[in-house]
């Protein structure tokens, strides 16, 4: 456990010193920042003893994520879902999850918001849904377009396109257009590149610090290695905390649907160049037995860049549930931790290990292989 516990410190302590230019992802300012991935899972484990299957299992899951933060407002959608086969039987199961922020001003912090959290699984009747309305503070923001101009200028430096880092006022023009992909997409269809690269070279150009007359042939090669062939974890910074009330909108069981109170806490932070931490606390109570009854949920995740074709990736989730005043709390943890390896651009092999325990019941283990596709 001590070799476990050096190993994680000295891989954060890497993270936070990466990278030679004095900037940070945290320095990334603009009015409206996005982000949205589409990812697909595939694993299967098929083994026969003889002419006896003794193994006949697999599943196959897709991820949509897509994030929009504005100073007026933001939003974010989660999707996800899973079919598995078990032999002959199949199965399958669809979870949303969508919030929306108003801030009461655009330079406040302080917001309304509202969410609807909604699962369907094979076999019952209808759905399970729940929405919700309350009030908060904090705000988050997409920085991924801002590393990759980071990613974009290291590059750059060490094919002696230019002659030093750009400012952090360049890089944040950098990272704006590049966020922009979409916009320049859409005005010039399939042959928009052009076009987006001569808009980042504009940027390059008033800076001065370019050392022959613009990208040229390396530039734009190297450009074209952070944009289309590395493979970046989405970037994002901020926190916000809430409270507000939710309502059951319907139930698997078809009964009753019932209120609670809820709470939150979350923040994002990238820990220099090449790592990420992300967490959520959320807790819930029912109106009816307020403070005696509730669940708690708190999720802890942290990726590592080890190189732009491997991946370091590890999550803590800790599970409190309190059923009356009467019962025990029972715990719950589950420890991940595993490396995503990139076979081919978009294609990726993840290999990961799991720990997990509920109550007193004693910890169960797993290891996992599957293969990965990033759609986009």
């Amino acid at each position: 456990m001590r070799k476990i516990i050096v190993a994680v410190a000295v891989l954060i302590l890497l993270s936070a010193t990466a990278g030679a230019q004095n900037v940070s992802i945290t320095d990334y300012r603009v009015p409206v920042s996005s982000a949205k991935s589409l990812n697909a899972n595939l694993f299967y484990n098929y083994a026969t003893k003889g002419d006896t299957t003794i193994a006949d299992v697999g599943t196959v899951g897709l991820v949509y994520k897509h994030f929009y933060s504005s100073l007026p407002f933001s939003w974010r959608i989660d999707v996800s879902g899973t079919g598995t086969k078990l032999e002959d039987d199949t199965s399958h199961a669809v979870d949303l999850a969508t919030y929306v922020n108003k801030y009461l001003a655009d330079d406040s912090n302080f917001f309304g918001y509202a969410g609807l959290t909604a699962s369907h699984v094979e076999g019952y009747k209808q759905i399970d849904s729940r929405g919700s309305v309350g009030v908060g503070y904090g705000r988050f923001i997409a920085a991924t377009a801002f590393y990759k101009a980071i990613r974009i200028d290291q590059f750059l430096l060490k094919e002696g396109v230019i002659t030093g880092h750009l400012s952090k006022a360049n890089l944040i023009k950098l990272g704006n257009i590049i966020e922009r992909e979409g916009e320049f997409r859409d005005m010039h269809g399939s042959a928009y590149r052009p076009y987006w690269y001569e808009a980042m070279e504009d940027v390059i150009t008033a800076s001065g610090k370019f050392t022959g007359d613009g990208l040229g042939a390396m530039g734009v090669l190297r450009m074209d290695e952070v944009l289309f062939q590395e493979v970046i974890h989405d970037r994002y910074y901020g926190w916000d905390v809430r409270l507000g009330v939710g309502h059951e909108i319907t139930t698997f069981d078809e009964s009753d649907p019932e209120g609670s109170v809820e709470a939150g806490f979350s923040f994002a932070y990238p820990m220099g160049l090449t790592s990420q931490i992300n967490h959520r606390t959320d807790y819930n109570t029912p109106f009816d037995n307020m403070g005696e009854a509730y669940g708690i949920t708190s999720v802890t995740d942290y990726i590592y860049e080890v190189t732009n074709r491997i991946d370091f990736i590890g999550s803590y989730q800790l599970q409190y549930d309190k059923a009356s005043a009467d019962e025990d709390a029972i715990d719950g943890h589950s420890i991940r931790a595993g490396f995503i390896f990139y076979i081919e651009n978009q294609i990726n092999l993840a290999v990961t290990g799991q720990l997990s325990k509920v109550g007193e019941g004693d910890w169960y283990t797993n290891t996992s292989v599957s293969i990965g596709y990033r759609v986009f």
